[in-house]
């Protein structure tokens, strides 16, 4: 096992603690009126960085370069679309919604983030190696 540092436990125990507070609005959102759109896109958003949040934790805990890149990987799914998400939530909330309306905007906001995601998991094009 790779030596452990005090600030790593400390990197660990924040972002646990911050998944603790995510999974607490998760279920704020379940019980409350989640029919409605803007509840939705933020249930969603929150699952998207519940995702980068536990995969960045195992990546700081793998012991293994693979298992790293593998997470990394994994991570991508969460990281890419977290900011279209939130800035989607922010145009609902703000009531411009019929930017929406036309599916050639609803595709033009969230190809790049497709775009990322799949560079993400391609490996070779974004990052190469994680080294530990």
């Amino acid at each position: 096992m790779r030596g452990r540092t005090l600030f790593m436990d400390m990197v660990n125990f924040t972002l646990i603690s911050v998944m603790t507070i995510y999974c607490f609005l998760l279920i704020h959102i379940i019980r409350f009126k989640f029919k409605l759109s803007l509840n939705r896109l933020f249930f969603i958003a929150t699952v998207s960085i519940l995702i980068w949040l536990i995969s960045n934790v195992i990546i700081i805990n793998s012991n293994t370069n693979e298992a790293a890149m593998l997470w990394f990987k994994i991570s991508a799914a969460g990281q890419s679309f977290f900011s279209a998400l939130v800035l989607h939530y922010y145009i609902l909330f703000t009531g411009r919604s019929a930017f929406f309306n036309k599916w050639k905007n609803f595709l033009l906001f969230y190809l790049p983030h497709c775009i990322l995601a799949i560079g993400f998991f391609t490996g070779d094009i974004i990052i190469n190696e994680i080294v530990i």
